[in-house]
């Protein structure tokens, strides 16, 4: 779209009123994330923030405004305005509509919330200096400025093929790109679904990387551990999917390689 005027807004938020937003069926805590449209100099954008290195979870981390429901929240709407409240001191013009749930690398349940700020230019921020270290926005015209690899619009058509599960996700990688390390989240001994042993789709992953590579060994490394390199800085890039499988969490490791 060429503006979020009220014409566009009125659009988006038809179209998700008519989706049949998906919720996930496995148990776990939830948390909404506010997806922040806006205006800055005329043109349509998205507000970000990136997070402090400081905070309890995702240190660092560029994300929209959000985190866990209170007990006191009506819904994931109220979490996620109370949310934008705290983190950026401001409340939405106007709140759009929510769209599928998604599990998040921290297996928390999370819904995203669509919502109007209007003009950046007008609004008066006041970032938690507990919680945001920044704030930014990305213009439509600017999404496209993406430095893309060899194969990299190869790649996104093979992701964008149906509906892809963790699996189908772990083979394109593998096929696009050297890897050095697979690691899953590993299951804490007092978990209760440590008696049951190792998941079944483990054992499909570890078909997908003797495929890719018999040098390649998949291993679980402990659940902080695994949450401990995602948020560090050398994380890059995160792919969500709707895989609804237990324990399913991936982590790759890529570096550079010499001959």
């Amino acid at each position: 779209p060429r503006d979020f005027d009220d014409d566009e807004r009125a659009r988006i938020a038809t179209r998700l009123r008519g989706t049949s937003v998906r919720r996930l069926t496995v148990e776990g805590p939830r948390a909404s994330v506010l997806v922040p449209l806006c205006r800055r100099e005329g043109q349509p954008a998205f507000l970000f923030t990136k997070r402090t290195e400081t905070v309890g979870t995702h240190k660092g981390q560029v994300s929209f405004p959000g985190g866990r429901q209170d007990p006191e929240d009506a819904d994931e709407v109220a979490c996620a305005v109370r949310e934008l409240k705290e983190e950026l001191g401001i409340e939405p013009l106007d709140v759009i509509g929510v769209f599928h749930e998604v599990m998040s690398i921290t297996a928390v349940r999370v819904t995203p919330v669509l919502a109007w700020l209007g003009d950046i230019e007008k609004l008066a921020l006041v970032p938690s200096p507990a919680e945001i270290d920044a704030v930014f926005t990305l213009t439509l015209d600017n999404k496209g400025n993406i430095t893309k690899f060899e194969g990299y619009d190869d790649l996104v058509k093979r992701l964008s093929e149906g509906n892809p599960d963790v699996e189908k996700v772990l083979r394109v990688l593998l096929s696009a790109v050297p890897v050095d390390q697979v690691n899953t989240m590993g299951i804490p001994a007092d978990d209760s679904y440590a008696k049951f042993g190792e998941p079944p789709v483990w054992g499909e992953f570890r078909r997908i990387v003797a495929e890719s590579d018999p040098a390649l060994k998949l291993e679980p490394i402990l659940k902080w551990d695994f949450y401990k390199a995602v948020e560090s800085p050398d994380h890059v890039l995160t792919i969500q999917t709707g895989d609804q499988a237990l324990w399913a969490n991936v982590l790759l490791t890529m570096g550079c390689r010499t001959l």
